[in-house]
Protein backbone atom coordinates (compact mmCIF):
# COMPACT_ATOMS: atom_id res chain seq x y z
CA UNK A 1 0.00 0.00 0.00
CA UNK A 2 1.54 3.38 -0.94
CA UNK A 3 2.30 5.67 2.27
CA UNK A 4 -0.33 8.71 2.50
CA UNK A 5 0.63 12.18 1.90
CA UNK A 6 -1.70 13.23 4.90
CA UNK A 7 -0.66 13.07 8.23
CA UNK A 8 -2.17 14.22 11.94
CA UNK A 9 -1.21 17.53 12.28
CA UNK A 10 -0.91 18.53 8.85
CA UNK A 11 -1.96 22.40 7.91
CA UNK A 12 -3.69 23.32 4.32
CA UNK A 13 -4.06 27.07 3.41
CA UNK A 14 -7.19 28.56 1.99
CA UNK A 15 -9.08 25.05 1.57
CA UNK A 16 -8.21 21.51 2.11
CA UNK A 17 -8.53 18.86 -0.42
CA UNK A 18 -11.59 16.60 -0.10
CA UNK A 19 -9.27 12.97 -0.07
CA UNK A 20 -7.27 14.68 3.13
CA UNK A 21 -11.16 14.26 4.51
CA UNK A 22 -12.02 10.70 3.03
CA UNK A 23 -8.08 10.27 4.45
CA UNK A 24 -9.56 11.21 7.70
CA UNK A 25 -12.62 9.12 7.71
CA UNK A 26 -11.43 6.12 6.38
CA UNK A 27 -8.76 6.40 9.55
CA UNK A 28 -11.08 6.70 11.59
CA UNK A 29 -8.80 8.46 14.62
CA UNK A 30 -8.42 11.99 12.96
CA UNK A 31 -10.85 14.74 11.57
CA UNK A 32 -9.96 18.17 10.30
CA UNK A 33 -10.51 21.36 12.15
CA UNK A 34 -10.84 25.42 10.91
CA UNK A 35 -7.59 26.81 12.60
CA UNK A 36 -6.36 30.54 13.41
CA UNK A 37 -6.15 32.34 10.01
CA UNK A 38 -2.88 33.89 9.11
CA UNK A 39 -3.00 36.93 7.48
CA UNK A 40 -6.44 36.56 5.03
CA UNK A 41 -5.55 33.19 4.13
CA UNK A 42 -7.86 30.52 5.85
CA UNK A 43 -6.38 27.75 7.63
CA UNK A 44 -7.33 23.34 8.18
CA UNK A 45 -5.67 21.17 9.82
CA UNK A 46 -5.73 17.06 10.56
CA UNK A 47 -6.31 16.73 14.55
CA UNK A 48 -6.41 13.43 15.98
CA UNK A 49 -9.20 12.34 17.87
CA UNK A 50 -8.62 12.96 21.71
CA UNK A 51 -8.74 9.71 23.87
CA UNK A 52 -11.95 9.15 25.79
CA UNK A 53 -11.66 10.16 29.44
CA UNK A 54 -11.46 6.79 32.48
CA UNK A 55 -15.33 8.23 32.98
CA UNK A 56 -16.20 7.76 29.16
CA UNK A 57 -14.78 4.16 28.54
CA UNK A 58 -16.67 3.53 32.30
CA UNK A 59 -19.91 4.85 30.89
CA UNK A 60 -18.99 2.70 27.75
CA UNK A 61 -18.57 -0.30 29.67
CA UNK A 62 -21.66 -0.45 32.14
CA UNK A 63 -23.50 -0.02 28.47
CA UNK A 64 -21.86 -3.24 26.80
CA UNK A 65 -22.52 -4.75 30.18
CA UNK A 66 -26.05 -3.84 30.33
CA UNK A 67 -26.94 -5.10 26.64
CA UNK A 68 -24.75 -7.54 27.05
CA UNK A 69 -27.17 -9.11 30.36
CA UNK A 70 -30.11 -7.94 28.73
CA UNK A 71 -29.19 -11.03 25.99
CA UNK A 72 -27.73 -13.52 28.54
CA UNK A 73 -31.38 -13.34 30.19
CA UNK A 74 -33.12 -13.47 26.75
CA UNK A 75 -31.27 -16.43 25.64
CA UNK A 76 -30.70 -18.39 29.15
CA UNK A 77 -30.68 -21.87 29.30
CA UNK A 78 -28.87 -24.35 31.74
CA UNK A 79 -28.80 -28.29 31.88
CA UNK A 80 -31.32 -29.01 34.55
CA UNK A 81 -30.69 -31.43 37.31
CA UNK A 82 -33.46 -33.81 35.82
CA UNK A 83 -30.99 -34.34 32.88
CA UNK A 84 -31.89 -32.40 30.01
CA UNK A 85 -31.51 -28.26 29.30
CA UNK A 86 -34.22 -26.02 29.73
CA UNK A 87 -34.76 -22.32 28.85
CA UNK A 88 -34.22 -20.50 31.47
CA UNK A 89 -35.50 -16.52 30.53
CA UNK A 90 -38.11 -14.80 32.09
CA UNK A 91 -40.75 -16.11 29.82
CA UNK A 92 -40.10 -19.87 30.35
CA UNK A 93 -40.13 -18.88 34.33
CA UNK A 94 -43.50 -17.13 33.44
CA UNK A 95 -45.13 -20.18 31.36
CA UNK A 96 -43.98 -22.80 34.09
CA UNK A 97 -45.41 -21.32 37.44
CA UNK A 98 -48.75 -20.91 34.72
CA UNK A 99 -48.43 -24.70 34.29
CA UNK A 100 -47.95 -25.46 38.12
CA UNK A 101 -50.88 -23.67 39.16
CA UNK A 102 -53.28 -25.59 37.69
CA UNK A 103 -51.37 -28.80 38.20
CA UNK A 104 -52.36 -31.45 40.64
CA UNK A 105 -49.99 -33.40 42.79
CA UNK A 106 -50.48 -36.70 41.41
CA UNK A 107 -50.83 -35.12 37.44
CA UNK A 108 -48.27 -35.05 35.00
CA UNK A 109 -47.70 -32.92 31.94
CA UNK A 110 -45.59 -32.95 28.80
CA UNK A 111 -42.35 -30.37 29.11
CA UNK A 112 -40.93 -29.19 26.32
CA UNK A 113 -37.11 -28.48 26.91
CA UNK A 114 -34.44 -26.31 25.15
CA UNK A 115 -34.03 -28.58 22.24
CA UNK A 116 -37.80 -29.01 21.58
CA UNK A 117 -37.99 -32.89 22.66
CA UNK A 118 -41.11 -33.10 25.15
CA UNK A 119 -40.36 -34.73 28.22
CA UNK A 120 -43.55 -36.53 30.63
CA UNK A 121 -42.72 -34.64 34.26
CA UNK A 122 -44.38 -34.70 37.42
CA UNK A 123 -45.59 -31.66 39.39
CA UNK A 124 -42.44 -32.00 41.86
CA UNK A 125 -40.13 -31.77 38.97
CA UNK A 126 -42.02 -29.00 37.38
CA UNK A 127 -41.42 -27.47 40.48
CA UNK A 128 -37.51 -28.58 39.84
CA UNK A 129 -37.24 -26.61 36.88
CA UNK A 130 -38.84 -23.28 38.62
CA UNK A 131 -36.62 -23.37 41.27
CA UNK A 132 -33.13 -23.95 38.78
CA UNK A 133 -34.74 -21.13 36.49
CA UNK A 134 -35.08 -18.75 39.13
CA UNK A 135 -31.41 -19.84 40.37
CA UNK A 136 -29.69 -19.12 36.96
CA UNK A 137 -31.44 -16.01 36.91
CA UNK A 138 -29.97 -14.99 39.99
CA UNK A 139 -26.75 -16.62 39.15
CA UNK A 140 -26.84 -14.08 35.98
CA UNK A 141 -27.20 -11.17 38.08
CA UNK A 142 -24.76 -12.06 40.64
CA UNK A 143 -22.31 -11.93 37.56
CA UNK A 144 -23.55 -8.98 36.32
CA UNK A 145 -22.86 -7.41 39.73
CA UNK A 146 -19.72 -8.90 40.04
CA UNK A 147 -18.11 -6.96 36.69
CA UNK A 148 -20.14 -3.79 37.13
CA UNK A 149 -18.18 -3.80 41.03
CA UNK A 150 -14.94 -4.20 38.39
CA UNK A 151 -15.70 -1.79 36.13
CA UNK A 152 -16.47 0.97 38.76
CA UNK A 153 -13.30 -0.30 40.82
CA UNK A 154 -10.95 0.45 37.53
CA UNK A 155 -8.66 3.03 37.89
CA UNK A 156 -7.14 3.17 34.57
CA UNK A 157 -8.37 2.96 31.11
CA UNK A 158 -6.43 -0.14 30.55
CA UNK A 159 -8.09 -1.74 33.50
CA UNK A 160 -11.61 -1.37 32.20
CA UNK A 161 -10.72 -2.61 28.43
CA UNK A 162 -9.25 -5.48 30.00
CA UNK A 163 -12.43 -6.82 31.50
CA UNK A 164 -13.68 -9.37 29.10
CA UNK A 165 -17.73 -9.65 30.05
CA UNK A 166 -18.83 -13.24 29.43
CA UNK A 167 -22.17 -14.92 31.23
CA UNK A 168 -22.56 -18.31 31.78
CA UNK A 169 -25.29 -20.12 32.77
CA UNK A 170 -25.15 -23.08 35.48
CA UNK A 171 -25.09 -26.62 34.92
CA UNK A 172 -27.56 -28.21 37.57
CA UNK A 173 -27.24 -31.36 37.01
CA UNK A 174 -22.82 -31.23 37.68
CA UNK A 175 -23.81 -29.75 40.44
CA UNK A 176 -26.51 -32.47 41.84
Amino acid sequence: MAESQYYIGQIFTDMYPPEAAEWCNSRGDCFIVEIESEGDKRRFQIIANPEPSLEEVRASKLAELSSKFEDASLAAHCLSSLGFFIDANPTSERDITGVLVVMDDESTTKFCDYYNEFHEVTKAQMQTIQREIILNGQHLYTQKWTYRDAINQASTIAEIEAITIEFKNRDFASEA
